[in-house]
C-alpha cells in the first residue's frame, strides 16, 4: 500500500507506516520466548532425547536457515518496491 497525502500517511501508527516494522517485533518478540527455552534444553532438562546431529547442531541450523533467513527475506521483500522506483530529484544548493 502506497500512501501519497502526508495527513493519511501520519495517521498510521508509526509500527505499520512499513511492512516489515512488525515482522522485526515479532522476530524480536520469538527470540525473547525462545531463548529461555533453549537454554532449559541445553541445560539438560530434555533427558537423554535429542535432534539429530546434537542441540548446537540444531541452533546453528536454526539461526542460519530459519530466523535468519526470513527476517532478511520479509526486509527485501518490502524494500524491493522502493528499489524499483526512480530515484527523487535532488535540489541544488542555492
Amino acid at each position: 500500500m502506497q500512501v501519497l497525502d502526508r495527513r493519511k500517511a501520519m495517521a498510521i501508527p508509526p509500527l505499520f507506516r512499513l511492512a516489515f516494522r512488525p515482522f522485526f517485533l515479532g522476530a524480536c518478540l520469538l527470540a525473547v520466548l525462545v531463548i529461555p527455552l533453549w537454554l532449559f534444553a541445553l541445560g539438560g532438562a530434555t533427558g537423554t532425547w535429542q535432534p539429530a546431529g546434537g542441540w548446537l547442531a540444531w541452533h546453528r541450523h536454526e539461526l542460519l536457515f530459519g530466523f535468519g533467513r526470513g527476517d532478511h527475506r520479509r526486509f527485501f521483500a518490502d524494500r524491493g518496491a522502493d528499489l524499483d522506483r526512480p530515484p527523487r530529484p535532488q535540489r541544488r544548493a542555492p
